[in-house]
């Protein structure tokens, strides 16, 4: 049996040892696409998704943790044939906010750039769309005016 050990290694070949690790750790876990190939998806959530396909709006999912809601997400990307990049994934905290769901202002990075003198320091370089946002279609950069969520 070959031995394995992470701890001791030379702190250059960070990558080369994270890497082997991600490749031994990737045996053992399934990823959320593989493991939504099997999920079985009750008629009220039929509903709910043909409702929003319908309307052309976001399907927001919500529920106790290990639902299964993010197998939900990943098996509706597998039916309508979207990448895995369609699911915007947003992690409720007991300090969360509405907005937060919608997008995130770099307040620290941008009180840092405005202390440069002379230096014109647009807000909106600071914002970036959160999942609820990117699915609304707001993209950030050239269009970083917030949608009201």
């Amino acid at each position: 049996m070959q031995t394995f050990a992470l701890i001791g290694r030379d702190p250059k070949d960070r990558d080369a040892t994270l890497l082997e690790r991600q490749k031994r750790v990737d045996r053992f876990v399934e990823s959320n696409a593989t493991r939504a190939v099997g999920y079985v998806s009750s008629p009220p959530l039929r509903a709910a998704v043909d409702v929003a396909l319908t309307l052309g709006r976001p399907l927001l999912l919500t529920g106790e943790p290990g639902s299964g809601k993010t197998l939900a997400a990943y098996w509706l990307a597998a039916q309508l044939g979207l990448p895995v990049s369609h699911v915007h994934r947003f992690q409720v905290r007991s300090d969360s906010r509405a907005r937060d769901a919608c997008y995130q202002f770099d307040a620290v990075s941008w009180f840092r750039d405005s202390q440069i003198p002379g230096k014109a320091v647009e807000k909106s370089d600071f914002v970036t769309p959160e999942a609820l946002g990117k699915a609304f279609g707001w993209l950030g950069g050239e269009d970083a005016t917030p949608i009201s969520c």
